[in-house]
């Protein structure tokens, strides 16, 4: 997932989590919202990647 490469697709979240396409892309908004993803687009593929601040949350919560 994000934690573990750095960026993640909507379809790897989905499958990662098991949950659709139509959660992920509400989820990741809701990240993005409060600052903790941004998401990056090339072409036809966008990237969802954590900001310093997800970051950080993320590696205080797995201590």
């Amino acid at each position: 997932m994000i934690v573990e490469t750095g960026a993640s697709t909507m379809t790897s979240l989905a499958r990662a989590t098991a949950i659709s396409l139509f959660t992920v892309s509400h989820h990741t908004s809701a990240l993005r919202n409060a600052g903790l993803i941004v998401t990056e687009r090339t072409g036809a593929s966008v990237s969802h990647i954590p900001t310093l601040l997800g970051t950080a949350l993320l590696r205080g919560s797995q201590r």
